[in-house]
């Protein structure tokens, strides 16, 4: 085998570990895994040259944890799942706490992100539905799968949605403040996006996508840094959301609170 480069090896560590603070600590334990078996097939010779390198690479690595909800999935669940998809079977599963009946799903993909999502439309149904792996109980493989269609793609299906859940997608127009341009231009709101810079300095970014919610909780966070241009239905579940916080917050009293 060729000899792997000490960045290759560090980044690969990098990686695990960064997939670890956000939560993936099934993708991280893969990763460190592929690294591990790399590591012990290379001869004694290479190892102990790249060993320097990839500790002091390593060690000056850092990232920053980010904030908000951490994917939470069983690694057996994951298993099962990846089983099922490399087999081409069918998985049956409870959903939910309260569920009292199996559902049979043909599994076509697993979205990652704030949680683990499994890809598959029902028995009975074409279209594929999200089902989420902390929903799954009592998970099993169960006969064949119908399989996706040969023009479906997950990264096509997942570009449908600003996040994760799926809606008819609609036109969506934000324009940014002068002020809010810069930071703006540098985020990526959807892969398929179109940034122009106004003669004001300021900046319109317009992208197809659906999961309206998604998007209007993220657009709370921009403030008045951003307007919303299109949808009309998009900047009312805005407006809407801004006065329920308003509202709640104003109305909100707590006491007998002890700090720790």
């Amino acid at each position: 085998m060729q000899a792997p480069t000490s960045d290759e090896l560090s980044e690969l560590h990098s990686a695990a570990k960064e997939l670890k603070l956000r939560g993936s600590s099934l993708q991280s334990s893969l990763l460190n895994s592929l690294g591990e078996k790399i590591k012990s097939s290379l001869r004694p010779t290479d190892k102990h040259k790249l060993a320097p390198d990839i500790d002091a690479l390593t060690v000056t690595s850092g990232y920053v944890i980010p904030i908000g909800p951490q994917p939470f999935a069983d690694p057996n669940v994951l298993e099962v799942v990846r089983s099922a998809i490399k087999s081409g079977n069918c998985l049956t599963f409870i959903y939910g706490k309260n569920a009292n009946f199996r559902r049979t799903v043909s599994p076509w993909g697993i979205l990652y992100g704030r949680s683990y999502y499994l890809v598959g439309p029902a028995l009975g149904k074409q279209k594929p539905a999200l089902w989420r792996f902390d929903k799954l109980h009592l998970i099993e493989i169960d006969g064949q799968a119908i399989l996706p269609p040969t023009d479906w793609s997950i990264s096509d299906f997942s570009a449908r949605s600003f996040g994760v859940f799926q809606e008819k997608p609609q036109k969506i127009i934000l324009h940014f403040t002068p002020q809010a341009a810069y930071d703006a231009s540098r985020f990526l709101f959807h892969r398929d996006q179109i940034t122009t810079q106004q003669p004001d300095g300021s900046v319109v970014i317009q992208f197809t996508a659906s999961g309206s919610l998604e998007i209007a909780n993220h657009l709370f966070t921009w403030g008045n840094s951003v307007a919303i241009v299109e949808p009309q239905s998009l900047r009312e579940k805005l407006c809407e959301m801004l006065e329920s916080a308003l509202q709640h917050h104003k109305a909100t009293t707590i006491s007998d609170v002890s700090s720790p």
